[in-house]
């Protein structure tokens, strides 16, 4: 749980850090593993979700994993599973093998390249995404990873460039919307942010990680009520108010915003 004392950059790179990891970036996962949709929930989000239904998926997965690791299905889909389960190095290992495997393959190179966002190491997994991007001019996921790769390095007018190639791909895509939201929160366009984001929670696909960054976007406006209002639709009541109680100290704080554009 974070502290009163944690600075609120932490909080929107939570978010950010999930255009890479907790947003819809990984259609290109086959078989049984199913990606969740959108934006992972800010805040105070817990890392204990983890499901027994994850646990088992992973466990089947790390299986098939051990008897045919030469296989890009196999790679693939463990990898996201680890990413899932908040083990992102290990995610990293298995699809660096993949890759040594499979050079240009483009799949396994974006899913190379998510992986080793979720570890911080943002400026390669650029390097990696671009090798892949010629082929990918149809692929709006591709296009919205592209834009959060971009938002974590700070350079907002080319993530947005990237969400506006996705959207017309896609129009109206939530998982972008939202993703394209947190951009504009980053920046402090926090009108903007809330519009685009209430725009992406009332689509039919919208999940929970939407709502969840409406209301960290509220939050940070103040609207706090609205903000729990918001959250208490997926959340308990009880971890509703702790997330937005958390926020409030965060922003009672001087010179919240100046650690957020100065990095923290």
């Amino acid at each position: 749980m974070p502290s009163g004392r944690t600075p609120l950059r932490i909080v929107l790179l939570v978010s950010a850090s999930a255009l890479l990891a907790g947003c819809q970036t990984d259609s290109i996962v086959t078989g049984s593993v199913k990606p969740d949709a959108s934006v992972a929930a800010p805040v105070a989000a817990s890392q204990s979700g983890q499901t027994a239904a994850t646990q088992k998926q992973l466990a089947e997965w790390a299986k098939r994993y051990k008897r045919r690791p030469g296989s890009k299905k196999n790679a693939i889909g463990y990898a996201y599973l680890l990413r899932r389960a908040g083990q992102a190095e290990e995610a990293v290992g298995v699809l660096q093998r993949a890759v040594m495997k499979h050079p240009e393959d483009r799949e396994v190179l974006i899913a190379y390249g998510k992986a080793m966002g979720d570890t911080g190491r943002t400026k390669e997994a650029v390097k990696l995404l671009q090798r892949a991007e010629s082929s990918s001019q149809a692929d709006w996921d591709y296009m919205s990873t592209m834009g959060a790769m971009h938002d974590q390095l700070g350079d907002h007018n080319t993530a947005r460039s990237y969400y506006e190639k996705a959207l017309a791909l896609a129009p109206g895509e939530p998982r972008v919307m939202s993703n394209l939201g947190l951009s504009y929160a980053l920046t402090r366009d926090l009108k903007k942010a809330e519009e685009t984001l209430r725009q992406a929670s009332t689509h039919p696909k919208a999940d929970n990680r939407v709502r969840q960054n409406l209301a960290l976007v509220l939050g940070l406006q103040g609207k706090f009520e609205e903000a729990e209002e918001v959250a208490r639709k997926d959340l308990p009541p009880d971890q509703a108010a702790q997330n937005v109680a958390v926020l409030r100290q965060m922003l009672s704080q001087q010179n919240t915003w100046d650690k957020i554009e100065a990095g923290g």
